[in-house]
């Protein structure tokens, strides 16, 4: 998939925050460079933040899985975003609340597993959460 078929679909399902979810579940996070080649946008990052952490209490119900499987890949899908080109300046867009939700989202996915704790980390600190 392309930068321009993610949006596309992301920005379709705007008012659809369970529908949302399930496209980020549905990308694996090792192939985030290949879709977003030149960067991804701070609102878009925002936006994926905010539909994580949004839904980590129901996400066994829309995208299958256990708790286990939901900490794997949200973790692992915010370390991707890091990796993108333009990440540092992204970050410097994000306000409280995003950082705050990272951090909320990492504490509860090292709360189901503990096999990404140096992930969940640098997540963390990548983000610049207090």
């Amino acid at each position: 998939g392309s930068c321009k078929e993610f949006l596309k679909w992301w920005k379709g399902l705007e008012r659809d925050g369970a529908g949302r979810y399930q496209l980020l579940r549905r990308i694996d996070p090792n192939v985030l460079r290949k879709i977003f080649r030149t960067e991804m946008e701070a609102e878009v990052l925002g936006e994926i933040i905010q539909t994580l952490h949004g839904h980590l209490d129901g996400a066994k119900e829309l995208a299958g899985g256990d708790d286990a499987e939901t900490a794997v890949h949200a973790v692992k899908f915010l370390n991707a975003t890091t990796q993108l080109s333009r990440f540092k300046l992204n970050v410097n867009f994000l306000g409280k609340q995003e950082k705050a939700a990272v951090k909320q989202v990492v504490d509860w996915s090292l709360s189901v597993t503990a096999e990404l704790r140096a992930e969940g980390e640098q997540v963390i600190n990548s983000f610049g959460c207090v």
